[in-house]
């Protein structure tokens, strides 16, 4: 059976693996906003422009919903 403290420390450590992958999504999801926001802004309206917009649109709520992610994981975090 594990120790209280093994457990916290397996805790801790799946927490912080689960910040570190927060940061990277929402870093990717910042670069693939940007990206589409570039090309889309250079094409004439069409169905092309459209799905760039969602695409656009996805990695901007991705983004949005990694932040808070990792806000919920420091509060957490913070109350140990």
């Amino acid at each position: 059976m594990w120790s209280l403290k093994s457990l916290k420390d397996r805790v801790d450590a799946v927490v912080e693996t689960v910040e570190m992958i927060t940061d990277i999504v929402e870093d990717v999801a910042e670069q693939v906003e940007k990206v589409a926001d570039d090309i889309g802004n250079g094409l004439p309206e069409g169905r092309l422009k459209e799905v760039l917009e969602m695409i656009e649109d996805v990695a901007d709520k991705t983004e949005k919903s990694a932040e808070l992610a990792g806000d919920v994981i420091d509060k957490v975090s913070s109350i140990n």
